[in-house]
């Protein structure tokens, strides 16, 4: 073998080696079949890398990693709620047809219903802490009455219930405007409103001759 062979050798050699030890191969043979199996892995990794961008809508992995943290630190109270305002209630899933003393909610496919229970869990979080904030009986008594009110109203009326919790409002309820309203209408007007109610012309379609 000439000398320049030699030295050839003896460098590609050397690099082996260098291979070798850095993938704690005994010979050449183990540190190709470990090599491959870490381009495998390589490749794995970077799918999934991928998959975690599109799913949050990051251009690369580590702005999704800041995304993440960002999330996870908002949604820190998520896990101090209990599980039924974690859930979709089946209120919004099966609607409900609006009648003299309930308000009507309209029916939502699962994926809208998620996407409003995603807006609305922080307003949640706040009203179950200001709730727990309060003395032991009169928290379990507010706890209590949001659970409630998350299981009868749509997502709309619970995000404004939440708010108006947190912010100590007082939201007039449907009832007690239509309430007031016969109050305060004079017995010739409530008169009248029941005959204009009550006329069969009216509820058949048929005009009187008076009024043709």
């Amino acid at each position: 073998m000439g000398a320049k062979l030699q030295q050839e050798w003896n460098k590609t050699w050397k690099h082996v080696s260098a291979i070798c030890n850095l993938l704690e191969s005994a010979d050449e043979y183990k540190a190709l079949v470990a090599l491959r199996a870490l381009i495998t892995k390589k490749n794995e990794l970077e799918r999934y890398q991928q998959e975690v961008c599109n799913a949050i809508g990051a251009d690369n992995i580590g702005n999704a990693i800041t995304m993440i943290k960002a999330s996870s630190h908002g949604r820190a109270g998520l896990f101090q709620l209990p599980e039924q305002l974690q859930k979709i209630p089946q209120l919004w899933l099966e609607g409900r047809a609006e009648t003299r003393k309930q308000k009507g909610v309209l029916k939502m496919t699962f994926f809208q219903a998620e996407r409003q229970h995603r807006r609305l869990l922080p307003y949640l979080e706040d009203a179950w802490k200001v709730a727990g904030q309060r003395d032991s009986e009169l928290a379990e008594m507010l706890k209590e009455q949001i659970l409630q009110s998350y299981e009868e109203t749509s997502a709309d009326d619970m995000t404004k219930f939440c708010y108006a919790f947190v912010n100590d409002y007082e939201l007039e309820e449907e009832e007690e405007k239509t309430e007031r309203l016969v109050l305060n209408a004079t017995s010739d007007e409530i008169e009248r409103t029941l005959d204009y109610m009550l006329d069969p012309n009216r509820i058949y379609g048929v005009v009187s001759k008076e009024q043709s």
